[in-house]
């Protein structure tokens, strides 16, 4: 799809919209926004883990128990409305995008989760690439500034280094040091819990990365949910 086409198609969605509609998307935004706070506070209050590992990234707090059912509840519930949107204004572009997107979602999130096994890791790698992709073509379709767009993807670069930079300290350790078995226990876990973590020399520069990493990766996500809808008002 032509990003021009696409572009064309977000603007005649917007035009579109009466109040209800836009109230219905506000709403979605608030349960979506709340996805990101609600699971990682019941993951810190102790409801899935014993000892909560902080920092985590959202992949860590949300994979299992009470924090888990509290995310994919909210998600798809602000997918629902947000849907219902889409289907009565958009186009055929907008619909199938839209569809597409929750649906390479939930195999990314729901049944291809970070730290699945074999084919199941590598179709999340895959779906986790056209997802981020998909937040780009989302706020396209609803006209957010460039300049948002611009920080939005500042924050995914800025936890992809982190994401490297972290990688890069652990195996720094681990070449020197061969691990031992619970280092190689959980190769796709957070670094935190990586047997190497513990080594003097590193633990301390890679317990500052992992919170860069936590907070640039909350931060992309923030930055996406507060700004899709910056140009959307609304016919009266």
């Amino acid at each position: 799809m032509p990003l021009a086409a696409f572009a064309a198609s977000g603007r005649v969605f917007r035009e579109r919209l009466c109040a209800s509609d836009v109230r219905r998307l506000r709403i979605a935004q608030a349960i979506w926004q709340s996805s990101m706070v609600v699971p990682p506070a019941l993951y810190y209050l102790k409801t899935s883990d014993p000892t909560p590992l902080f920092p985590a990234t959202i992949s860590w707090t949300i994979r299992e128990g009470v924090p888990r059912l509290a995310h994919h509840s909210l998600w798809l519930a602000a997918w629902c409305l947000c849907l219902s949107v889409v289907q009565r204004r958009g186009d055929w572009r907008g619909r199938a995008f839209s569809w597409q997107m929750l649906a390479t979602g939930v195999v990314c999130v729901i049944l291809c989760p970070l730290g699945s096994d074999g084919l199941r890791e590598r179709i999340h790698t895959w779906t986790a690439a056209a997802y981020m992709m998909d937040h780009h073509l989302f706020l396209r379709a609803f006209g957010v500034p460039s300049h948002w767009v611009a920080v939005f993807w500042g924050c995914f670069g800025a936890f992809a280094g982190g994401t490297l930079a972290s990688k890069a300290l652990v195996a720094s350790v681990e070449a020197r040091d061969a691990p031992g078995p619970q280092g190689k226990a959980d190769e796709h876990g957070p670094y935190l819990l990586r047997e190497a973590a513990q080594h003097p020399s590193i633990r301390e520069r890679l317990w500052r990365l992992e919170l860069f990493r936590m907070f640039s990766e909350n931060g992309m996500f923030f930055i996406f949910l507060s700004t899709f809808l910056c140009r959307v008002t609304g016919r009266r």
